[in-house]
């Protein structure tokens, strides 16, 4: 009787690099936390020999549903607060990302109750320009969903910062002017 023995497996998960996986007597594999969407897994079983034998599986795993959103404001004044309340899976967590402008997007995450829901208050007062933001469900078993479509909230500027903005650009445009009838003035 010819035996022919295993010494180890590789396996990779998408574009990844494949790692030894020595089984344990047990022959399961336990896949690293996946998130949503198509994952295409490759195993190879290597022989004494050096040789190997290599087999592939597609695997979708399908997202979470997505946070309800249930109340946030759509427009606030300068330095009132941020708040945005939701429904959800019970007892998960909710990463919110928040984005200023341009500014690179910060994320909070969000403690959800067993009622399923969940509410943010963002830690500074708001200043003016345009808030975004979008969330993002995790279980306990870490399964997710997929982004929240981005929803915008516009900060307006307190009167006095609007008005003084106006001012320096009358300011300035008058500056301007004034240099403009001095060069033609001096040209002529």
């Amino acid at each position: 009787n010819l035996k022919i023995r295993v010494d180890h497996y590789e396996v990779r998960v998408d574009q990844g690099d494949f790692s030894i996986w020595s089984d344990d007597g047990t022959s399961v594999y336990t896949l690293p936390l996946l998130g949503p969407g198509k994952h295409i897994i490759i195993a190879r079983a290597f022989y004494e020999s050096g040789k190997f034998l290599e087999s592939s599986v597609e695997l979708n795993i399908l997202p979470l549903n997505k946070p309800k959103i249930t109340d946030y404001p759509r427009q606030l004044n300068y330095g009132d607060n941020l708040i945005i309340k939701g429904k959800t899976y019970p007892n998960s967590t909710v990463t919110l990302h928040l984005q200023k402008d341009i500014d690179q997007p910060v994320d909070y995450v969000i403690s959800v109750d067993r009622g399923g829901d969940f509410a943010f208050v963002y830690d500074q007062r708001v200043s003016g320009g345009i808030y975004k933001f979008s969330l993002e469900v995790r279980d306990d078993r870490g399964a997710k969903s997929e982004t929240t479509d981005k929803l915008p909230i516009a900060v307006n500027e307190l009167a006095i910062i609007r008005v003084g903005n106006m001012v320096i650009n009358m300011l300035t445009m008058i500056i301007i002017l004034a240099a403009l009838l001095l060069g033609l003035i001096f040209i002529l």
